[in-house]
């Protein structure tokens, strides 16, 4: 009973720590869940500091104790042998006996108001064998590097041109003037996150001529019945039209390709029609993680919830 605690207060360790995977091209990486054979530990939530309260323990039934088994013994060979995609071979990595769960680094976010950096992580998760997770970056990376909150004077300095972003002013360039002036002016540095700003105000009759030329442009749209009406075509002969129409021999597409498999929609010549349907929500554009690593697992998007390891959709390669 005591091995198996100290076991499973290492596999808790792990938990939202850094690692870095994909190698040779080593990205860096949060761990959420640790698998095993026969249990799984996961973060209740990974935005807050981990402790005792904070793990999910799931015991796996003998069904998925032998799938998650199996799943490990075909990595291990295709890390050996590849996935049909270039570089994603030649590696023996052993027995597989822990796995991984991460979110992949997708980059740095920015505060505005306070100058501080963080760190923004994917949302698709990534199932990897412990043994390809490097703990520590070959090289460090000073582009995602997390800081603090900045001092308003080093955020803001004097002298340094600002935009202005929402109110009377927006689009207006500005200049910080004060209170944190240098030291030769012998102004204190002010506590509070407040500068003032000197803005030159152009003459009111040219501020907004740019605004009247946008809101003059409109585009106008027919449905497709009124262009299948004015042009002497049927639904069917505009369907083909706007989609693909490959001509033989050397499949050239001739088609407008104004929509394709209904999985894009072309802005500009084409507007969306919003259905009474309240009950599918789905984004209209493909979303996802811009980086994407071995191992990542795409889920059936109508389940957002699918926490399931044994049964993962799609398997994802970068």
């Amino acid at each position: 009973m005591s091995n198996l605690s100290d076991r499973s207060d290492q596999l808790k360790i792990l938990l939202g720590r850094s690692v870095y995977v994909n190698y040779p091209s080593v990205h860096e990486a949060k761990v959420i869940a640790v698998t095993t054979e026969t249990e799984e530990y996961r973060i209740k939530d990974i935005n807050n500091p981990i402790n005792e309260n904070d793990v999910i323990i799931t015991m796996y039934d003998s069904s998925t104790s032998r799938k998650w088994k199996e799943d490990s013994e075909n990595e291990q060979l295709l890390y050996k042998k590849g996935r049909r995609i270039p570089g994603t071979g030649g590696l023996v990595i052993g027995p597989i006996t822990i796995r991984l769960r991460v979110l992949v680094l997708q980059g740095m976010k920015l505060d505005y108001k306070t100058g501080a950096r963080k760190k923004v992580f994917g949302k698709i998760e990534a199932d990897i064998p412990m043994q390809l997770a490097l703990w520590e970056p070959i090289c460090d990376d000073p582009r995602f590097v997390e800081t603090s909150e900045l001092p308003i004077h080093k955020l803001m300095p004097i002298d340094s041109e600002v935009i202005a972003i929402s109110g009377k002013l927006k689009g207006f360039i500005g200049k910080i003037v004060g209170p944190h002036s240098n030291t030769s002016n012998k102004r204190i540095i002010n506590d509070k996150r407040v500068v003032d700003v000197e803005f030159i105000i152009p003459f009111a009759n040219d501020t907004n001529f740019g605004y009247s030329i946008a809101s003059s442009i409109t585009d106008d749209y027919l449905s497709s019945r009124e262009v299948c009406r004015a042009c002497g075509i049927s639904a069917s002969v505009l369907g083909k039209l706007v989609g693909s129409i490959f001509i033989e021999p050397g499949r050239y597409d001739i088609g407008l390709n104004l929509k394709r498999n209904g999985q894009y929609q072309l802005i500009g010549y084409i507007r969306k029609v919003e259905s009474n349907d309240l009950s599918n929500n789905s984004d209209q554009w493909l979303s996802g993680d811009t980086v994407t690593v071995i191992g990542s697992l795409q889920h059936d998007n109508n389940d957002e919830n699918n926490n399931d390891n044994t049964n993962p959709e799609e398997r994802s390669y970068w």
